[in-house]
């Protein structure tokens, strides 16, 4: 098993939220996961519906942000990646 996690700014972007993962990737003896940047092309798809976009405004995260988790994971003992 796989976690592909997205690391979205304001929202999964903590060191809280990578704890939360951690542990419960540990208590299941998960050792694998793929980092998504977050991606705001979805905004069109809730216009093209004509939905409210829950995530307006959020910006991005950075390549170094994203290595940062990853190596966040890395040390914990876990195979992380970062798939874009």
């Amino acid at each position: 098993i796989t976690i592909r996690t997205p690391i979205i700014p304001d929202y999964t972007d903590t060191k809280e939220c990578y704890n939360k993962i951690k542990e419960v990737m540990l208590t299941n003896k998960i050792k694998s996961i793929e980092i998504l940047p977050y991606n705001a092309y979805s905004e069109n798809y809730y216009i093209a519906l004509g939905m409210k976009y829950p995530l307006e405004g959020t910006g991005t995260v950075s390549e170094n942000e994203l290595n940062q988790v990853k190596e966040y994971f890395s040390t914990q003992g876990i195979k992380a990646k970062i798939v874009s």
